[in-house]
Parts: C-alpha cells; structure tokens; sequence
C-alpha cells in the first residue's frame, strides 16, 4: 500500500511540474523611449549633468511628477579616477 501511494505521489508530482514547464509566448520587451526630460545641458558634459541633479534634489517640492529618463545617455568624466 505505501508503495502504491509513493507512486501516486511521483506521478502527481510529474503532472504537476509538467504543467508548469511554460512555453508559452513571452511579452516582447518594451520599446525604449525616445523623448527624455533631461536637458541637453545635462546631457553635454559631467559639469551639467551635476548642475541639474544639484538642481533636482534641491527642489522644493516632494509631489513632483517624475522625471522621463528615456534613451538619455549621461556624461561620463574619463579623466577622474574613483577609488572604491
């Protein structure tokens, strides 16, 4: 008797984690945004990116909508080195 039931049970089992195998289509990825709320100052060089970010966490009001990041690629300064 407990052998039949051990075998109920790994057969349950299988059916079980044979339905969950998926297939299924996956959601293709969001398309990235084009448009972005950053100003092209930030954008230039790694001084304006700080003035604007300077800018941003200084602002008055915490119930600001929030900022659309999009394909915005930010200002890299190669010529400082940052230690860890």
């Amino acid at each position: 008797m407990k052998k039949l039931h051990a075998i109920a049970l790994l057969g349950a089992a299988a059916l079980v984690l044979t339905a969950c195998g998926g297939g299924g289509d996956a959601p293709a990825p969001a398309a990235p945004v084009a448009s972005t709320d950053i100003p092209g100052t930030a954008t230039a060089d790694p001084a304006g990116l700080l003035v604007f970010v300077n800018a941003q966490v200084n602002a008055p009001s915490d119930t600001a909508e929030p900022l659309l990041v999009g394909d915005a690629v930010l200002p890299a300064d190669d010529s400082t080195e940052t230690s860890l």
